[in-house]
């Protein structure tokens, strides 16, 4: 094997966590490097067989360092905030390094979500005619701006790409449900947005008829995908690979739920957990919903074509309607 070392960010998350336990158990030979914020979350790391880094965040050298550890890394995977520039900006600058000291390319295994892809929809209806973003389709993902949600991430990695010092993997997952297996964290970052804001204003709610749709995937189909794609660039040995980083995009979802049916679920059970008063789903409007509204009236249309055509993935695992107990169970912890 060519990879001997891995840089992981975001392997305290729901994500990034359950990425780490399963490449230990596919790659137990390479060394899997973990940066994280606490003493107890280095020792949890450590307790799955990673290498944690402790570092202060808020510290003046935080970019610095990480740039450090990008640059002696084979393959860097971020599963870390999908919005934060300047990690990804410290991130592109160590791997620019390594190839500059050793001459050969890394690879960058970037998350992204498919928020990147929302419409313009407001009033929480379906719209089947507009325009579903395929990732076969390499103009599509060209269209990607950074004035899109994610964006201002996905696009100088996408750029890094086409320069050439870095080989360059963005995974798009929609929404993400089931039972995270990781050392630290196990709420999925939808939940804490959607029902952690419902749990703080003590009541469920939507926009009209809520028949638009968002893309979800199963925790343990997203981390399949994530140890199938490794699996692939792991031998690059330090080989820059033909192709355009614009078609090694992958959208990650298995299918796409109404809100309608989020909230139809999500209600009764944080109300039955006390984190709701009342089950019922009131009625907001797209302005009284402020930085929310898009994730609870627009549509993500997409058409995850990528990953199925290229490795086969099949997306298997339970849907949302089965998970939800699982759902919640990870999120209330969160919201303590």
């Amino acid at each position: 094997m060519a990879t001997k070392s891995i840089l992981l960010l975001g392997a305290t998350g729901y994500i990034g966590g359950s990425l780490l336990v399963d490449l230990k158990k596919t790659f137990p030979d390479v060394t899997i490097t973990t940066p994280t914020r606490s003493n107890s979350s280095a020792a949890a790391l450590s307790a799955v067989g990673a290498t944690p880094v402790v570092l202060d965040a808020a510290a003046s050298d935080y970019h610095a360092k990480i740039s450090a550890l990008a640059s002696k890394a084979d393959v860097v995977i971020s599963a870390a905030d999908s919005d934060d520039l300047p990690l990804a900006e410290a991130v592109l600058k160590g791997l620019k390094k390594h190839k500059e000291e050793t001459g050969k390319v890394a690879t960058l295994v970037h998350t992204s979500g498919v928020a990147i892809f929302f419409d313009e929809t407001e009033d929480g209806t379906y719209k089947p005619n507009g325009h579903f973003y395929d990732d076969l389709n390499e103009d599509d993902i060209k269209a990607i701006t950074a004035e899109m949600p994610h964006g201002h991430v996905d696009v100088p990695i996408l750029k890094a790409g086409e320069e050439g010092f870095v080989n360059t993997y963005i995974i798009c997952p929609g929404a993400v449900n089931g039972a995270g297996w990781g050392p630290v964290s196990k709420a999925s970052i939808y939940f804490k947005f959607v029902g952690g804001t419902m749990a703080g204003q003590k009541t469920a709610f939507k926009v009209g008829e809520a028949s638009n749709v968002f893309g979800f995937v199963n925790i343990k189909d997203l981390v399949s995908l994530y140890v199938t794609l490794v699996g692939k660039v792991v031998q690059l040995d330090g080989k820059s690979i033909e192709g355009s980083p614009y078609s090694r995009y992958y959208i990650a979802t298995a299918e796409s739920v109404p809100f309608k049916t989020i909230v139809s679920l999500l209600a009764p059970e944080l109300h039955k957990r006390g984190a709701l008063p009342k089950a019922d789903i009131a009625s907001f409007t797209y302005e009284q919903l402020g930085p929310l509204g898009k994730l609870i009236a627009a549509n993500t249309l997409v058409k995850p074509n990528r990953a199925r055509k290229e490795f086969g993935w099949e997306p298997k695992h339970p849907n949302i309607t089965q998970t939800i107990v699982d759902d919640v169970n990870g999120l209330l912890p969160a919201l303590a």
